[in-house]
C-alpha cells in the first residue's frame, strides 16, 4: 500500500496522481522480480541436490553407499539438521530406516 498525506485540501493533482501509480507500479515490478529470484534459487538449489545425488550414484555401485552420499547431498544444500531415509523391503512388505546421518 502506498500512502501520501498532505493536510491541505485538494493539493493533489493529476500529475501527483500518475507520478503515485508509476512509483507503486515499479515498486510492485520490485518485489515481483524478487519473489521469482527467490523461486529461482530454490528452484536451482534443487536442481543442484539431484545432480549431487545422480553423480554419487554413478560414482559407485555400493547402494549403502549411494544412499549416503545422497543424504550428504542433503544436507549439504540445505540447513536440514538431519536427514532420515526409509527403504521398502518388497519381501517383507515392510519400511526400514537407513542410518541417519546430522550436520556437524
Amino acid at each position: 500500500m502506498l500512502t501520501l498525506d498532505k493536510q491541505e485540501p485538494g493539493f493533489y493533482s493529476e500529475r501527483h496522481a500518475r507520478l503515485a501509480l508509476a512509483f507503486a507500479a515499479q515498486a510492485a515490478m520490485a518485489i515481483e522480480n524478487a519473489r521469482l529470484y527467490q523461486e529461482m534459487s530454490r528452484h536451482l538449489e534443487e536442481v543442484q541436490i539431484l545432480n549431487n545425488v545422480a553423480l554419487a550414484s554413478i560414482s559407485t555401485l555400493d547402494f549403502d553407499e549411494v544412499v549416503r552420499r545422497g543424504m550428504q547431498a542433503l544436507l549439504g544444500m540445505r540447513s536440514f539438521e538431519r536427514v532420515n531415509v526409509l527403504l521398502l523391503d518388497e519381501e517383507r512388505n515392510d519400511l526400514w530406516l537407513h542410518p541417519a546421518l546430522a550436520a556437524s
